[in-house]
This record gives structure tokens, C-alpha cells and sequence, in this order.
């Protein structure tokens, strides 16, 4: 746009606003005017700092936002471009280039703002979690905000998957994985759970059995005041000891076998990765 015709297309803009005084007019007017010639000549920093003051003359103007979108796109400060973009279309909506604005806004976000990242993994099905929220099951491409996420994959009967990653803008960061089998339990663990389920149940019966049979015959003869007390108190202590070592060891074993069961397996190293071309893709 010259910049005759853009004074022209300023002048219209407030042709409804009989409030607003020429001064402040002619003035946004100048400052737009100088922000397109040093815009002309590549000073795009210079240019935004005129555009800025035109904004500030005269803030229900549109088109400051435009030129303001334009010089911050040549400058690659893309969020600044399209925050630029939505203010020109959010203060005039029905802008005759609505569609074109909205089309480069679209534009930057996918070529310069989001970031996507595909995970592929061998089996496929794996859960992927994405800063602790369930992204879905692999393969799987997700669209992210650029900068650094946790990934986790998690696939039943295979070691999960802790990777930090570090995702650019306009880029694909893709992970393929060969998860690793979870290793079988030990073949320890059902015998020792069952030897000491074993224990628990003998030390089990002969505490409410013989145990308690045997507390009875020595209550007995020792009321009677018969001289097998002694030998029944013996009984007794022998009993108990089985009871309480019985108790013991089989906890110990029915504890310990569940532990091998439950034993978490090997976990896989933390891997950082800083993608630093169009497409990363890490291998494991």
C-alpha cells in the first residue's frame, strides 16, 4: 500500500468519528507514515516504534495493528506478529482482508508456533503421556507449544519409557521405540509364597489346635496338683515356640515371595533431546 493511498484508507477509517479532533488524525497519520518508509528501507524496529505511537494516538485505528503484524513477521518475532494480527481483526472484524489475516495467522502458528511430535513404538498400543496427560496410544502424532515435556510410554508387559524432550516450533520431533519386555518373575518368588503360606497355616493349626489342647492338659494337672504338670508345661513351651517360629518364617517367605512378584524391573536411562532441524527423530 503507498502511502498516499494508506493516509487515504486511515482518513476513511474515522470518517464516522466526527469526535475525533484532525490534530490527533494528522498526527497517527505522520507516525504511519514514517513507520512504512523506514519499513521500506528494512528498519523494521524503528517502524514499530512509529506504529506504536499511532496506536497510542488513535487505538480504535486498525491498520497500526497490520503494519505492526507485518514488520514484526520480518523481524521473526512470530507470537508478537500474531498477537498484532488478532488485535487488527478484533478491532475490525469484518476487515475487508479478514480472510487473508486470519490465513497468516494460521500460517505462522503451524510453521513457526506449534510443535508436533510423533511417537511410534514396536508393539504399537503404547500409552503416551505428555506432561502427565494421556495423549492416546501409539502411533500416535500430537500437536504440542513449543519448548521442553515429559513423555512417558507405557505399554502392558513392557518396561515403561521416561524421555525429556525439547520441541521447536514448525517442527516434528519423532520418537521410535523398541519397548523392552518386562522380565518374568523370579521362579523363587510361588515356591517361597507357598512355603511360607504353608508355615502360616501349620503355625495356624497348631495354635488353635495343639497348642491350645496342650494349655488345657497343663491348667489340668496343674489344678489336680498331678505331677505331669511339669511335663505338660514343657509341652506347652515347645508348642509355642513352634507357633511363634512357624508365624515368623512364614511371613518372612510369603513377604519376600510377593516382593520378587512385585519387584520393579530395570528402568530405562532418561533420554534429553533438543531437536535442532526441520525433523528429529530418536531410535532406541
Amino acid at each position: 500500500m503507498s502511502l498516499r493511498r494508506f493516509a487515504l484508507a486511515l482518513a476513511l477509517l474515522f470518517v464516522t468519528s466526527p469526535a475525533l479532533a484532525a490534530p490527533p488524525l494528522e498526527e497517527a497519520q505522520a507516525e504511519m507514515e514514517l513507520g512504512v518508509e523506514l519499513a521500506g528501507r528494512g528498519r523494521y524496529e524503528e517502524a514499530l516504534e512509529h506504529y506504536r505511537r499511532a496506536q497510542r494516538i488513535i487505538p480504535q485505528a486498525n491498520l497500526p495493528w497490520r503494519y505492526a503484524a507485518e514488520a514484526h513477521e520480518k523481524l521473526a518475532q512470530w507470537q508478537e506478529a500474531v498477537d498484532a494480527y488478532r488485535r487488527y481483526l478484533a478491532i475490525k472484524p469484518d476487515a475487508r482482508d479478514a480472510a487473508d489475516v486470519k490465513a497468516r495467522i494460521a500460517r505462522i502458528e503451524d510453521e513457526h508456533l506449534v510443535a508436533r511430535l510423533s511417537v511410534i513404538t514396536t508393539p504399537g498400543g503404547a500409552e503416551v503421556f505428555v506432561d502427565g496427560r494421556l495423549e492416546g496410544v501409539t502411533p500416535r502424532t500430537i500437536v504440542l507449544d513449543a519448548g521442553a515435556h515429559t513423555v512417558r510410554l507405557h505399554h502392558v508387559r513392557h518396561v515403561d519409557v521416561d524421555l525429556s524432550i525439547v520441541t521447536a516450533g514448525g517442527r516434528t520431533t519423532t520418537i521410535e521405540r523398541t519397548l523392552v519386555q518386562r522380565s518374568a518373575p523370579s521362579p523363587i518368588a510361588p515356591i517361597a509364597v507357598a512355603t511360607g503360606a504353608t508355615l502360616l497355616t501349620a503355625a495356624l493349626a497348631t495354635d488353635v489346635i495343639l497348642l491350645a489342647d496342650a494349655k488345657r492338659d497343663f491348667d489340668r494337672a496343674r489344678n489336680s496338683g498331678d505331677r505331669s504338670a511339669l511335663a505338660e508345661s514343657e509341652r506347652v513351651d515347645v508348642l509355642n515356640a513352634l507357633v511363634l517360629g512357624g508365624y515368623a518364617v512364614g511371613a518372612v517367605l510369603t513377604f519376600a515371595g510377593l516382593g520378587l512378584f512385585l519387584l520393579p524391573t530395570k528402568k530405562d536411562v532418561q533420554v534429553v533431546a533438543s531437536p535442532t532441524s526441520g525433523a528429529l527423530r530418536l531410535r532406541f
